[in-house]
């Protein structure tokens, strides 16, 4: 997945423009009376045409994807938890038939603590009268509990830590990506893993995460931002009279000079505008700069 750190989507709409974004060449149309406003779509109803239609084998085939992903996951989950209870049954079996007059585990393993003979043995080896090595058991264990404890504080304060910066850096990019919601992009079956793992396990920041995760949709979005931010600007042009509609078929921009279709753009001419945008802070795809290599 490609990742344009320095691709800022919502430039494609800060400069001036003077025509259709998604013609090469030619202004756009006189409009026969007022302007009306866009139409918005009900994208619902499309992504089901799409989903059930056209792209059913690519979605079906990337869902059963996704499920397989998130299956193997519980089953490697599931098998540990499984290994981990054998393991205990086996100590819990051994430790009730040395002390069969044990009501249950928990008396059991309580026996076993206490067995004189093996609290014996353990002196002896490590050099200390039984009393004493008992006590000095009871506080090691107690240190051990203490730093556990610690230990998880610390980590409660760590995590408490990262998750206000994730909200902080939410905040912040919400003012880019009017569209973003942390929470969604946490609870989204289809990529709250994959976003997970960059921010937590990579280290990624919010927006990087963002930007990997959802790149196809933001540039989907960038296109339309920039194809209605022209059509907006010409309409606006035409009835303040600064620009006139294209007459006997001659266009509204200078001669020679190439329209970027940021509509159609294919990923090398987004590459393209990517290094256009390092270099000038901004791109007018209606009047890119001179450097710009077509």
């Amino acid at each position: 997945m490609l990742d344009f750190d320095y691709f800022d989507l919502q430039r494609f709409s800060d400069g001036e423009v003077e025509g259709d974004a998604g013609q090469t060449g030619e202004a756009a149309a006189e409009p026969a009376g007022e302007p009306t406003a866009q139409t918005v779509p009900d994208l619902d109803a499309e992504f089901d045409e799409l989903v059930k239609g056209k792209y059913k084998d690519a979605y079906k085939s990337r869902a059963e994807a996704f499920v397989g992903k998130r299956l193997r996951k519980a089953n490697a989950e599931l098998e540990q938890l499984r290994t981990e209870t054998a393991q205990y049954k086996k100590y819990a079996q051994l430790v009730r038939e040395r002390y069969p007059d044990a009501a249950d585990d928990a008396a059991a393993f309580e026996a076993f603590d206490n067995d004189a003979r093996l609290l014996a043995d353990e002196a002896d080896r490590n050099g200390y009268p039984v009393d004493l090595w008992k006590e000095k058991r009871s506080i090691e264990r107690e240190k051990r509990e203490i730093a556990e404890e610690k230990r998880a504080k610390s980590d409660a304060d760590a995590r408490s830590r990262k998750m206000d910066d994730w909200i902080e850096q939410s905040e912040r990019l919400k003012q880019k990506y009017p569209g973003f919601d942390l929470r969604a992009e946490l609870s989204d079956p289809e990529t709250q893993a994959d976003f997970f793992d960059l921010i937590e396990k990579k280290g990624l920041t919010i927006e990087q995460a963002y930007r990997q995760v959802r790149f196809d949709k933001l540039i989907e979005d960038a296109r339309i931002n920039a194809a209605l931010e022209s059509e907006k600007q010409t309409v606006e042009r035409i009835k303040s009279g600064t620009e006139r509609p294209r007459e006997n078929g001659s266009a509204a921009t200078p001669a020679g000079k190439a329209i970027v279709d940021v509509t159609h753009a294919d990923k090398e001419t987004l590459a393209k505008i990517d290094r256009a945008l390092r270099r000038h802070g901004r791109f007018d795809p209606m009047n890119p700069p001179a450097d710009f290599d077509y």
